[in-house]
């Protein structure tokens, strides 16, 4: 897995120690997912295949809220990623979270959601 820490680059294994606490971090992540979201990484072409973003965003009618952690940590979603969103989206509201990657951030994202829903 390639990840970014303390300012560098490269494959968890390569850049600390099998001791850091960032690999039971990680676990945790995992250990509360379920088992089966993992074949949709697996399977990605297959489970998305059809899903075509420029014509099913626009149909949607309710309030979105598009979360994103910060690219430079390893979030998913890149800037141009949420201006394409943006553009095809109605009603979005988009919430970055910086300093934090693609993992669970439960308070961070908790207080996001708060802040979305009490609107």
């Amino acid at each position: 897995m390639r990840v970014d820490f303390e300012g560098r680059s490269g494959r968890a294994g390569d850049l600390m120690a099998k001791e850091s606490p960032w690999f039971a971090f990680m676990a945790g992540c995992l250990s509360d997912l379920d088992s089966t979201m993992l074949d949709a990484v697996i399977e990605f072409d297959e489970m998305h295949a059809g899903y075509e973003a420029d014509l099913l965003l626009p149909q949607m009618s309710c309030p979105v809220l598009l979360i994103q952690a910060d690219p430079a940590y390893g979030g998913a979603l890149s800037d141009e990623d949420v201006a394409i969103a943006r553009s095809l989206l109605r009603d979005v509201r988009v919430a970055r979270i910086d300093q934090v990657g693609h993992s669970r951030y439960p308070g961070k994202v908790a207080a996001v959601l708060w802040d979305f829903f009490s609107r």
